[in-house]
């Protein structure tokens, strides 16, 4: 039977170095990992600290689903209306979907680099902050559904894969008041 784990913050989930949480039925999950197997789904909103292994559906609902560690596998993260993801290490999924048709959904990616997800759904009133990347001024490049984004005085390039249907005038690239930038929808 397929399975789901709900969390309501403001707790943590954590398996710490030797345990193991697994929400499905696969088996197998590796030690000191959170696991969402194909037919599993985590929903909610709260902290989740350790890595995450994602091949199935992590629905951010609620609040604010703020994830410590790297976020990666073949799953999808779908964010509600309303909802916020917080990604404070590489956030690297096949699908990130805002889920709420244009209605406050947020994704705060520490890592930009490591974001390699297709990102759909994203609409008016929604954002993309990439916290900690400073995108330096001038155009930015959009080729083959994925924005391209330099960093201010730095090395770094952010490349966001974008489902279909998407131009450069569909985004708004601006400083998002701190040490980070802010991508909206035009």
């Amino acid at each position: 039977m397929p399975g789901t784990l709900h969390i309501d913050g403001p707790g943590t989930i954590w398996a710490g170095a030797t345990g193991s949480i697994e929400i499905g039925t696969a088996g197998g999950a590796a030690a000191g990992r959170i696991t969402v197997d194909a037919d599993g789904r985590l929903v909610g909103n709260g902290i989740l600290r350790g890595p995450v292994t994602d091949r199935g559906t992590i629905e951010v609902a609620g609040g604010t689903l703020t994830a410590l560690s790297n976020v990666g596998g073949p799953g999808t993260i779908a964010i509600t209306a309303g909802a916020a993801l917080d990604a404070r290490a590489i956030l690297s999924v096949k699908h990130i979907v805002f889920a709420g048709s244009g209605t406050d959904e947020t994704l705060l990616a520490a890592n930009a680099a490591g974001m390699t997800g297709r990102i759909t759904g994203f609409a008016d009133h929604d954002v993309i902050d990439l916290t900690g990347f400073i995108a330096a001024p001038g155009p930015a490049g959009f080729s083959s559904n994925t924005l391209t984004l330099h960093e201010l005085g730095g090395p770094g390039v952010a490349l966001l894969n974008f489902g279909p249907g998407y131009s450069l005038s569909d985004f708004t690239i601006t400083p998002d008041g701190g040490v980070g930038t802010f991508i909206t929808h035009s």
